[in-house]
């Protein structure tokens, strides 16, 4: 029987100590420019190609700014789509919860874990679900969010 496709989310402490494997497609969110270098150096350490991850430097308050990689989460995963995924940010709880949630349910991997999951960013999610045409209601409110000028979630 063929081992079931993951997706797993972690820390930034967590995921520095994991034992990545070349096959993993790796999202890294980094709240800064520094905290996205050190990322890169450690994965250029574990000689894991370029082309298996996607890091990014979004902080968690700055949902507007999330909004615009979107699109390059989405791209991504479709690129990976039929590999397991490690997702990380700083506490590995509400971005990365937001991110795993939704390959999850994009992918149609039924974790239950991550079916049931509320820790997560809303608003991290529900722009990766208007990306993709999962949710026009989502999308709808981050629409008019984006132009009163505020955070979507505010």
């Amino acid at each position: 029987m063929p081992k079931k496709q993951f997706v797993r989310f972690v820390s930034r402490r967590k995921f520095l100590q994991l034992a990545l494997r070349p096959e993993h497609a790796i999202i890294s969110i980094s709240d800064t420019d520094e905290e996205r270098q050190e990322i890169l150096e450690h994965l250029d350490d574990r000689e894991i190609p370029s082309d298996q991850y996607l890091a990014l430097t979004f902080p968690d308050v700055d949902d507007r700014a999330f909004f615009q990689e979107a699109r390059s989460i989405v791209d991504f995963i479709e690129q990976h789509k039929t590999q397991n995924f490690v997702v990380h940010c700083f506490l590995g709880v509400s971005r990365s919860g937001a991110i795993a949630k939704f390959i999850n349910e994009y992918l149609e991997l039924e974790d239950p874990y991550l079916d049931t999951y509320a820790g997560h960013n809303r608003a991290v999610f529900d722009a990766l679900l208007c990306r993709v045409g999962m949710s026009m209601t989502a999308y709808f409110r981050q629409m008019e969010q984006m132009e009163r000028g505020g955070h979507y979630g505010s």
